[in-house]
C-alpha cells in the first residue's frame, strides 16, 4: 500500500503519458484508480513494478551487439515511428535517432501529442499506419 492515494498517483501517470488530460475520459480515470487499488493490494505489485523499471533502464543502456539501437538497425520492414511533440518521457532526439536508425522508416511527429499519441490522437495514427501499410502493399506487388 502506498502512502500516496491512488488517485494522485493515477493522475501523476496520465499526466506525464497525455500532453492534454481533458482527452481522458473520466471513466478511464475511475477504472484506472480501481485498478490501481486492486494492484496495491497484492504483495508481489511493488517488487513487480521495480524489476520492471529495472528491465527497461537495463535494456535502455545495454551495449554490445544485441542492444536496442543495433537491433533496430536490422529491421527490415516498413517501419512507422510516431512521436508525439509534447512527449515526457521519450526525448525527441530519441525519435530522430529512430529515423535515422531504422532502414526503412516514416517518422511522424503530432504537435499536440504527448507519450501516448494513439491515444490522444487515434484518427492520426491510424491514417499514417494505413498510409504505410498501403504504401508497402504498394511496392510488394
Amino acid at each position: 500500500m502506498s502512502a500516496v492515494p491512488a488517485e494522485r498517483r493515477v493522475r501523476a501517470t496520465l499526466g506525464m503519458c497525455y500532453a492534454d488530460l481533458g482527452r481522458v475520459h473520466p471513466e478511464r480515470v475511475r477504472l484506472a484508480v480501481e485498478e490501481v487499488r486492486r494492484r496495491d493490494a497484492l504483495q508481489h505489485a511493488g517488487p513487480a513494478l521495480v524489476g520492471s523499471a529495472r528491465a527497461i533502464v537495463g535494456e535502455y543502456f545495454r551495449t554490445g551487439p544485441d542492444n536496442l539501437w543495433r537491433q533496430a538497425a536490422r529491421v527490415t520492414a516498413p517501419t512507422l515511428v510516431i512521436h508525439g511533440r509534447r512527449d515526457r518521457i521519450v526525448d525527441a532526439r530519441m525519435a530522430l535517432r529512430a529515423g535515422r536508425t531504422f532502414p526503412d522508416v516514416r517518422l511522424v511527429t503530432i504537435p499536440n501529442a504527448g507519450h501516448v499519441a494513439q491515444m490522444e490522437f487515434p484518427e492520426i495514427v491510424a491514417r499514417e499506419a494505413a498510409r504505410l501499410l498501403a504504401e508497402t502493399r504498394a511496392h510488394t506487388r
